[in-house]
């Protein structure tokens, strides 16, 4: 997954860098939940940078004593404050008729 999102980066012409310091052996998560949770993020994170003017992303997986903590960040054509209506049916800075993934990012989560 991460691969397919290095190459669509890598097609989009984002500067992509990965960091990934441990073996991750198991994770709380169910796969299929982490698949379409990851599948997201990282289609939204390479959509946004390929849009701004540095197309950078950058993705970390950190294993801690209790957790593994997956960090993705981008650049980004415009500012934004972090707010819960990122993740509301419909929210989208892409224009109409989008706003669905994080919204399903979401719903998994719960």
């Amino acid at each position: 997954m991460i691969a397919q999102s290095i190459v669509y980066a890598r097609n989009n012409d984002v500067e992509f860098t990965l960091e990934v310091k441990d073996v991750i052996t198991r994770l709380s998560i169910d796969l299929l939940d982490l698949v379409r949770i990851m599948s997201i993020l990282l289609n939204n994170a390479v959509e946004g940078a390929a849009d701004s003017y540095l197309k950078q992303m950058e993705v970390a997986v950190i294993k801690m004593d209790f957790e593994t903590v997956i960090v993705i960040q981008n650049s980004c054509k415009i500012t934004m404050t972090p707010s819960e209506d990122l993740f509301a049916l419909g929210f989208s800075t892409k224009g109409r008729n989008r706003g669905l993934g994080l919204n399903n990012v979401k719903e998994i989560s719960r």
